[in-house]
């Protein structure tokens, strides 16, 4: 019977032992070396070879490190806890044999004999890679301004917080707002608007560098988070950002938008991001008294010649 169920178990069963039982202290790094180096495949289910595309002869005799649930950095932390405690739990991404690239949800317990010695370990690995694309996509939704596919005020709170705790220590904030947008939804329609707003989500995302974040914090004002921002960053981002862009908006008439800007530097402007939001505010409607395309609360570098 319990031949029947190992067989058929829908997750990925194996059996790791050793040629010699092994003896010594359970959470000496020996005893994991013994186990990582001597420890080879002996059994596996049909459900670990669908897991790694790769036939069940293709696994037989592989030590623990030719797996890849064994073939990363913790692996020896997780083989020393479950000498320890006598199981282990381990979710985690993995490269299988076969090439393709999974989340598995691994258990794993330690086999000893009457006398205390290791003979090996079972590992039952679940394939829980739709459950974790689910989740991501769930995760991205709830952070996903659904009309521009900008980020929403829960993204921006998150990633402020995670570049905080990270020592960042220098962020800027722009607070961005859109002059003269009322137009196109006059003239065009608020159907032309939502266009007008996807189109500039997508030109703006092609200013920013891999970690800054855009999101959009109502209507046509949009907030761009850029960590580790140097002076000449600033300058770079905030020339781009206020050149006059057409949205190739249908409107009865050439409109190109421009746009105000408000910045703010953490932790220079304060340290919590209702504080800076606020400020950057303030500082966006000031530069829209100024006149289109002004920005406030940056001085630029000098020109050098």
């Amino acid at each position: 019977m319990l031949d029947e169920l190992f067989e058929q178990s829908p997750d990925g069963c194996y059996f790791m032992l050793l040629d010699v039982p092994a003896t010594g202290p359970r959470d000496s790094e020996a005893l994991v070396d013994h186990l990582l180096e001597h420890a080879r495949l002996v059994r596996a289910n049909a459900a670990l070879a669908r897991q790694h595309g790769v036939s069940r002869a293709r696994l037989l005799g592989r030590r623990p490190t030719e797996l890849p649930g064994f073939a990363v950095p913790d692996a020896r932390a997780h083989l020393r806890r479950m000498l320890v405690a006598g199981s282990t739990h381990v979710v985690h991404a993995v490269r299988s044999i076969g090439g393709r690239e999974l989340w598995i949800d691994g258990h794993y317990r330690a086999l000893f004999d009457e006398e205390g010695r290791v003979l090996g370990f079972l590992g039952v690995q679940r394939d829980i890679t739709h459950v974790r694309r689910l989740q991501d996509e769930l995760e991205a939704k709830a952070t996903t301004d659904p009309l521009t596919g900008a980020g929403n005020r829960r993204l921006l709170e998150e990633r402020f917080a995670q570049y905080a705790a990270a020592g960042a220590r220098r962020i800027t904030l722009l607070y961005i707002d859109l002059d003269g947008f009322k137009r196109i939804n006059d003239h065009a329609g608020h159907g032309a608007g939502d266009l007008a707003l996807a189109r500039y989500v997508r030109r703006l995302r092609a200013m920013l560098r891999a970690d800054d974040a855009l999101v959009r914090i109502g209507g046509d004002e949009f907030v761009v988070l850029a960590p580790h921002a140097t002076r000449e960053d600033d300058d770079a981002l905030i020339r781009r950002v206020r050149e006059p862009t057409d949205l190739g908006v249908p409107s009865g008439e050439p409109l190109a938008l421009s746009c105000s800007v408000g910045v703010v530097h953490y932790p220079g402007d304060g340290t919590e991001l209702p504080r800076l939001l606020e400020l950057a505010d303030r500082r966006m409607y000031l530069a829209k008294a100024r006149g289109s395309g002004a920005a406030e609360g940056h001085d630029p570098l000098p020109l050098t010649s």
